[in-house]
C-alpha cells in the first residue's frame, strides 16, 4: 500500500539510546541495579515508571518528577553523545520521502531532545512534524497526538493512509487506536514475542528488511 504519512517512534526505533539512558541513570541513581535495564525499558511505558522501579523506596510524585527532570538534564548535557542512528535509518527516510510520504516523529521523549538529535544528524528538515513530550498532551498509546496535532496539519489524511513504525507494544496500540497500520521493528527495546502476538501489520527484524520491503 502507498502510504501518505509515516510516523516513527524515536527511542529504540530511529535512535539507539540504550547506552545514553544507562549512563545517565548511573549518574542520577548511582546505586541502581541496571543489569536488567533492557527488561525495564521493554514495555515502552512512561520513563517515570522506570525511575520508580530503580529506586529503593516509593517516591512521591513530586520527588519522582524532580528526579525525571534531573535525568533529562544529565542525559542531554552529559550522555547524549552516546546516542546513534540505527543502521539504514537515513536510507529508509529517504525512500519514504521519494514516495511522497509525509514524515512525523511521535515520541514520549522530551521534545527538545528530539530536535537536538535530528539537527546533529542532519535530519531536521526531513520531518514535517516532531511531536514529543508536551505539557497537557497525553502520551502514547493515547491517540491524542494524532487527533490534536497530526489531523489539523493534514486534514485530508485518512487513518488507513498512515503507517506508524515503532519498537514496543505501546506503538502497536497507538496505531490501533488511530486505525492506522503498524510496523514493529525488533532492533529496539520491545519484547518480540509479546509484540508479535499483538499482531502489528508488519514485522521487521531491522530497517534493512523494512527498506527492502518498501523499495519493491
Amino acid at each position: 500500500m502507498q502510504y501518505k504519512l509515516v510516523s516513527f517512534d524515536f527511542d529504540g526505533t530511529l535512535c539507539n539510546s540504550f547506552d545514553a539512558i544507562k549512563a545517565a541513570l548511573a549518574i542520577v541513581i548511582p546505586d541502581a541495579n541496571l543489569s536488567d535495564l533492557s527488561g525495564k525499558l521493554m514495555s515502552g511505558e512512561a520513563f517515570t515508571c522506570v525511575l520508580q522501579s530503580l529506586s529503593h523506596s516509593k517516591l512521591s510524585e513530586e520527588t519522582l518528577f524532580r528526579l525525571y527532570d534531573e535525568f533529562c538534564h544529565v542525559y542531554h548535557n552529559k550522555c547524549a553523545h552516546l546516542q546513534s542512528l540505527y543502521p539504514y535509518s537515513a536510507s529508509l527516510l529517504r525512500t519514504f520521502r521519494s514516495q511522497g510520504c509525509h514524515l512525523v516523529i511521535v515520541s514520549n521523549k522530551e521534545e527538545g531532545a528530539l530536535h537536538d538529535f535530528l539537527y546533529e544528524h542532519h535530519l531536521a528538515e526531513t520531518f514535517d512534524l516532531v511531536i514529543g513530550e508536551r505539557e497537557g498532551l497525553m502520551k502514547k498509546p493515547s491517540p491524542e497526538s494524532y487527533y490534536d496535532i497530526i489531523m489539523p496539519v493534514f486534514p485530508e489524511l485518512q487513518p488507513q493512509q498512515m503507517l506508524h513504525i515503532g519498537d514496543t507494544l505501546i506503538d502497536i496500540d497507538y496505531a490501533k487506536a488511530i486505525g492506522a497500520d503498524s510496523a514493529y521493528v525488533c532492533h529496539g527495546f520491545g519484547c518480540d514475542e509479546i509484540c508479535i502476538k499483538h499482531k502489528p501489520t508488519f514485522f521487521y527484524s531491522s530497517f534493512k528488511e523494512c527498506l527492502d520491503a518498501f523499495n519493491h
